[in-house]
């Protein structure tokens, strides 16, 4: 109860003191660096965590106030964070090979961890709040329990740097990618491979699962889109984006299916961003590579979508601030 009381109480004050600046109309966050590395939405799509420097930020999405900031976990810079289902916990991961643990309540960094090989690339909560899933460039992926404070699962299935790492929404899976051009699916409770998907011919950069937990989605520096049909691997269906030059960096799945159409998000090297949807999509151009695009809850009719890049910042745009088109994406 005293933490729900406390979070109100900053989220009531964060109206007050809102940090964030207009920039093209999109909403820019008061970070301290313009490079940043990742960012995070809480579940309920309040609350958005970015990286920033050696230390981590946690903002109001609604008024783009600083709610608050960590420091402490690391000794260089924080390259990937993630927050807990339930918002209690916070993951960073650094250029240090460090991966620090946070209360998300109180910012006291409740434990430090190293690995021996690489800097660490991603890390992801589990569903049930009992694991995080750690990606490193040392080509081993770490399965860590929260409760237990240690390691219980190494992948090394892989031979160069992993890249990306996710979970299903129910937890029965783990899908991890690598800069080797393959993406591995694991069941998550025995950790057995279901599955190798080969269709990107360059390092892929980001995977996302959608929330049916039987498809992907994937990018890649060969500049292609992967949708993937876990249930029936071989129908697989790649997007090879044309229209603007630069490697796709990032890419966040939508929550939704129309006219069987999948939604997605993807940023590139050179500042494209666009949302893809049964009817269209929507795009905008920013002057820096985007590194992590995530769907944000909608407001009312408007779509949102939270950017982290490497020079502009991290954004809010939203489908106002934001040019349309009726072309479809096949």
């Amino acid at each position: 109860m005293k933490k729900i009381l406390y979070l109100t109480v900053v989220l009531l004050l964060s109206v007050f003191f809102s940090s964030a600046k207009k920039k093209a109309g999109h909403t820019v966050f008061e970070t301290e660096s313009r490079f940043i590395h990742d960012a995070c939405l809480s579940a309920n799509g309040r609350v958005v965590v970015c990286t920033d420097n050696k230390s981590i930020k946690a903002f109001s999405v609604e008024d783009g106030s600083l709610l608050a900031s960590f420091g402490g976990g690391h000794k260089d810079d924080v390259l990937c964070v993630d927050l807990s289902p339930d918002s209690t916990l916070l993951v960073s991961g650094g250029r240090d090979s460090v991966v620090a643990f946070y209360d998300f309540i109180t910012s006291e960094v409740l434990h430090r961890l190293k690995i021996s090989n690489g800097v660490i690339t991603d890390v992801r909560f589990s569903p049930d709040n009992r694991f995080v899933l750690i990606g490193s460039s040392g080509s081993i992926a770490y399965l860590y329990s929260i409760a237990e404070k240690k390691f219980v699962y190494e992948i090394s299935d892989f031979k160069k740097d992993i890249t990306s790492v996710d979970f299903d929404s129910y937890g029965n899976r783990m899908v991890v990618a690598s800069a080797d051009k393959s993406i591995r699916v694991y069941n998550a409770r025995t950790f057995d491979t279901e599955m190798v998907l080969k269709g990107h011919r360059s390092w892929i950069r980001s995977v996302s699962f959608y929330n049916d937990g039987n498809s992907l989605i994937s990018c890649s520096d060969d500049r292609r889109i992967v949708f993937w049909n876990i249930a029936n691997p071989k129908k697989i269906r790649s997007a090879k984006i044309t229209t603007f030059k630069g490697w796709n960096l990032s890419i966040d799945a939508g929550n939704e299916q129309e006219n069987k159409s999948y939604h997605y998000v993807y940023g590139t090297k050179n500042g494209f961003i666009q949302f893809n949807y049964a009817f269209g999509n929507y795009y905008a151009r920013l002057s820096s590579p985007v590194v992590k695009v995530i769907l944000a809850p909608d407001q009312g009719s408007t779509i949102r979508i939270i950017a982290a890049t490497l020079g502009d910042g991290l954004l809010l745009l939203d489908g106002k601030s934001m040019k349309f088109s009726s072309k479809i994406m096949k």
